[in-house]
């Protein structure tokens, strides 16, 4: 009797120093309810573009609490700008007169626990006022350097669910340290130039 109750005490403790994640269905990395560039993890994320001799191209955030995906807080408004209309003809030493224009926004994720979850979800919808792309890529990024890259297509002004699995032929083979998580806009790539997307609920999942 005396063995099994230390067996029970010590499965319980042995519980109770398992990471939270391996109990719970997902981890919300940024629902952007609170308004700020922290995600819930109180990691940073924000805007990035090229070399800012692109003056013409641009891209900004701001949170939308009208617009969301949900019944309450605020889903982050990324509106981009990648119509450069620069004219190459006479510059002889321009190796790639086709240079892209590009941007997009970025989120850390350095302090989200992957264990127990096997896929990255979030939500997006096109700004049927502004514009917006029907396809976008999105990339993540690990503590080694290996990037995995996506092409997220058939975006509407309707909320889509997007989901990433954690598979390692996609170019990383370990997703237990994970960095960072990119979407992009290029002119490669969108079919609008200018215009805006909506995204909310970025986490991770096992379902």
């Amino acid at each position: 009797m005396l063995k099994e109750l230390l067996l029970i005490i010590m499965i319980v403790t042995s519980l109770h120093l398992l990471p939270e994640s391996l109990f719970a269905e997902k981890l919300v990395i940024a629902d952007f309810d609170s308004a700020t560039n922290l995600t819930n993890l109180r990691d940073e994320f924000g805007t990035w573009g090229p070399d800012p001799e692109y003056s013409v191209v641009g891209v900004r955030m701001a949170f939308d609490s009208d617009i969301k995906h949900g019944d309450k807080g605020s889903s982050v408004r990324v509106e981009y700008d990648i119509e450069t209309g620069r004219d190459y003809s006479g510059y002889s030493d321009v190796t790639s007169p086709s240079e892209e224009a590009y941007n997009g926004l970025w989120v850390k994720l350095g302090k989200a626990n992957t264990e127990g979850f096997d896929r990255l979800v979030f939500y997006i919808k096109g700004d049927e006022t502004a514009g917006y792309p029907t396809k976008i890529k999105v990339e993540i990024r690990n503590s080694k350097y290996e990037s995995a890259r996506y092409l997220i297509t058939n975006i509407t002004d309707e909320w889509k669910k997007v989901t990433i699995p954690f598979n390692k032929k996609t170019g990383i083979k370990d997703w237990s340290r994970l960095t960072e998580f990119f979407i992009k806009f290029d002119e490669a790539t969108c079919d609008e130039k200018v215009g805006a997307i909506y995204i909310d609920d970025l986490y991770l999942s096992d379902e």
